[in-house]
């Protein structure tokens, strides 16, 4: 597990659960080659006549990697879905402002110039709609 997962980890295994509910934490686990993984680690104790045998004393782990990705591209259609659909700009740019990944079909109609000016010419968000 990476280390600065613990703290969590220890955090809710001695929190105080429901007897049948458990609990369940996303951390990451390092592998031996020192590369990491998340994963979603779910934990319950086992009863007898209502006393918990240990703390945790079954439980699973699952790899998210998949789950994080599926999570990641219906976020970005989204976010596509409704960039193509308003009447406003949303833009992707390099934090120098030296150039643009991405703008909206929206930059027409406010800006009066279409996307693929912009990615040309940079500078055109200072010039304002002044071609109109």
């Amino acid at each position: 597990m990476h280390p600065d997962d613990l703290p969590q980890l220890i955090e809710k295994i001695q929190q105080d659960h429901e007897p049948s509910a458990g609990f369940a934490v996303a951390l990451r686990v390092v592998r031996p080659d020192g590369s990491m993984v998340w994963i979603e680690a779910q934990a319950r104790n086992l009863y007898v006549d209502g006393r918990a045998l240990r703390a945790p004393d079954t439980g699973v782990g699952r790899d998210r990697a998949a789950r994080m990705m599926a999570a990641l591209h219906e976020s970005e259609e989204l976010f596509r879905e409704l960039a193509e659909n308003v009447d406003a700009v949303f833009y992707l740019a390099c934090p120098d402002a030296s150039g643009v990944d991405y703008v909206s079909p929206g930059f027409w109609s406010i800006w009066g110039r279409t996307p693929e000016e912009l990615h040309a010419q940079p500078e055109l968000w200072m010039e304002g709609n002044s071609s109109r």
